[in-house]
């Protein structure tokens, strides 16, 4: 296929994995615009990803599709070879036009207030991350240590503990204030461009595609999704610099609607805190507050 009649196929039709989101999940009871409950399918992807990274190998971009169940996906693929059937000839299709019938997905209602935070973390943080093969799928770094890795180490344990106690409270509550979920597909500040959560496909990611521009501060990144939709992103990094900053003004000057701030860090281990959101989203968020000031630790 040329060059030419690949620009037009993106532009006539919308990926599969936009087709899929668009159906309900007879398996895990997703609705439409929701992302699928699927940790083992999230948890082999990430063994690939945790492989290549010890072979020192660049990070690969996974299909969204990836992440869904398979009964949802033949559902969107048949939806897809409908409005290919029905569609004219490539050669007799207008350059740009779309042909597809997806309409835009209607947004869920709204989730019911959260739990009092303080209580049930676990239940509260599946609600938020999901879970994985090894049990809640916590963000990089916050899975709660295990006794095996600090062995004849009892004190070391019991702080570990303590900060990853501080640090899982501290992003849960925050999440649940805003009505937020933790998405696997958020990449960059493009990605909060979208109607819905799908990772950059055209090797223009700003945070995993060379020069990647904004890999600097989205270290330790979070995604986030309000109602099925990207709405936030959040990082630790261990600094942000002057490139950094410069990086983050671009995007609100590029973008009006982003907006950015910085907070206490709360991950630990002397890192800061950054949020970028779509304002036309969420309104007016403030960084997540430590419990306690991890930045000594």
């Amino acid at each position: 296929m040329s060059n030419e009649s690949e620009t037009c196929e993106k532009w006539a039709f919308p990926p599969l994995h936009e087709y899929a989101l668009a159906k309900p999940c007879s398996t895990c009871g997703a609705e439409p615009g929701r992302e699928c409950t699927a940790p083992r399918k999230s948890a082999r992807l990430e063994r690939i990803d945790e492989v290549r990274r010890d072979a020192g190998a660049p990070a690969i971009q996974h299909d969204p599709a990836r992440r869904m169940h398979a009964g949802r996906v033949e559902a969107g693929h048949r939806h897809l070879v409908r409005d290919r059937g029905r569609a004219p000839l490539p050669e007799d299709r207008v350059p740009g036009r779309s042909y597809s019938t997806l309409h835009p997905v209607p947004l869920p209602p709204p989730r019911p207030e959260p739990p009092t935070p303080g209580t049930g973390l676990p239940t509260r943080a599946t609600a938020v991350f999901g879970r994985s093969s090894a049990g809640i799928a916590w963000p990089y770094g916050l899975a709660t240590p295990t006794r095996r890795t600090y062995r004849n180490r009892p004190e070391a344990y019991e702080e570990a503990l303590r900060r990853a106690g501080v640090a899982q409270e501290t992003i849960t509550a925050w999440a649940e204030r805003y009505g937020l979920r933790s998405s696997p597909t958020g990449c960059c500040p493009r990605w909060l461009g979208r109607p819905t959560s799908r990772r950059c496909r055209d090797e223009g990611c700003t945070r995993y595609d060379a020069p990647a521009r904004d890999a600097g501060w989205l270290d330790h990144t979070v995604a986030w999704l309000c109602n099925g939709r990207p709405a936030a992103l959040t990082s630790a990094p261990y600094g942000a610099g002057p490139e950094d900053q410069a990086r983050l003004a671009w995007w609100t000057h590029k973008a009006p609607g982003l907006r950015t701030a910085e907070g206490k860090g709360w991950y630990g281990f002397g890192t800061a805190q950054i949020v970028m959101w779509r304002a036309d989203i969420l309104g007016e968020i403030k960084p997540a507050e430590p419990q306690q000031n991890l930045a000594r630790l």
